[in-house]
């Protein structure tokens, strides 16, 4: 990753990528599927995971498409089929194994002329995954219907975390869910360690492509004499490259520094940096406990706090 090019990086994404870049020159995502006595051709598979509102439980629903059909952000267009497969799953994404098929499944036929459309539930079946050269492989067999599907898939994460801390950026207030902490070393320092903080928004979405196109983030990076985990203390803006200090946002030397960005879809966003002001960190068992103080480059006051766990990447 190139130090002045770098971007978000979630363990869901970084997962989803490495599957697209297995795949060897020539192979087709694909599979079919037989309903009602005719036969389709699948072209497009997508994961979405999400909460149940009746239950709160986790949910994952594994659509496909056939080559006329699309289907974004729960809206399909088209005409083919569209079947949904929906299963209960505690991950963040499918991994190899069998599921059990929620009969809020279903399938939905359109017409080529469009003039009949016709929706069927499913009731009950399995679904088998297995991990692949090619990305997947899905195997299903329900009461109305049975198919497979081989390769790559759209993935889309559409949950909520947990509030455990709050950004006030003037009177707006932020809730901040779990963050991410990636450790890059002494890369701006041979003394000083950086350690880079992520901490996103209750209200983040993504794109089917990937990209961020709602909620806000936070950043803040660190120096720290220690390469694991930075020392408790205050940690005031700076523009120096020193142990104990909170990098300045960067202005015209990429995405470095403590900044934030606030998304209002995947192609429009602000980048607001953070030039001045304090950082209060204490360390409480696997706890990370911050109080921001600071001022960005518009001069308005950003303050908040944080306690809670991040998810680790050691990049260095």
């Amino acid at each position: 990753m190139a130090r002045h090019a770098h971007h978000i990086i979630t363990a869901m994404l970084l997962a989803i990528g490495l599957f697209a870049c297995k795949q060897e020159k020539g192979f087709v995502d694909g599979g079919t599927l037989q309903f009602d006595g005719a036969a389709y051709t699948l072209k497009t598979a997508r994961q979405h995971v999400y909460l149940d509102s009746a239950s709160g439980e986790q949910r994952i629903d594994l659509a496909f498409c056939t080559p006329k059909m699309t289907f974004t952000d729960g809206r399909m267009s088209g005409t083919g089929a569209l079947a949904i497969i929906t299963v209960a799953c505690d991950t963040a994404r499918l991994r190899h194994g069998e599921y059990g098929i929620l009969p809020e499944s279903r399938i939905t036929v359109v017409s080529d002329d469009k003039t009949d459309t016709a929706t069927t539930a499913i009731g009950t079946g399995t679904l088998t995954v297995e991990n692949t050269e090619h990305g997947q492989r899905y195997t299903f067999k329900t009461d109305v219907l049975e198919g497979s599907y081989e390769g790559s898939h759209t993935y889309f994460y559409d949950i909520d975390g947990a509030q455990i801390g709050t950004l006030l950026v003037g009177d707006s207030v932020v809730p901040l869910q779990r963050g991410d902490l990636m450790l890059w070393g002494p890369i701006f320092a041979e003394s000083a360690n950086y350690h880079e903080f992520y901490f996103y928004s209750c209200n983040l979405r993504y794109s089917d492509a990937g990209a961020i196109k709602q909620g806000t983030v936070f950043v803040v990076g660190l120096h720290a004499a220690n390469p694991d985990t930075p020392e408790d203390g205050d940690y005031p803006v700076s523009r120096e490259y020193k142990a104990n200090t909170a990098l300045y946002g960067h202005k015209n030397n990429g995405d470095w520094g403590t900044y934030r960005i606030d998304y209002r879809s995947a192609s429009a966003h602000t980048k607001t940096n953070i030039l001045t002001g304090d950082i209060a960190l204490k360390r409480d068992g696997d706890s990370y406990i911050f109080d921001f103080d600071c001022a960005d480059q518009q001069k308005a006051k950003i303050t908040g706090h944080y306690d809670g766990g991040f998810r680790l990447f050691d990049v260095r």
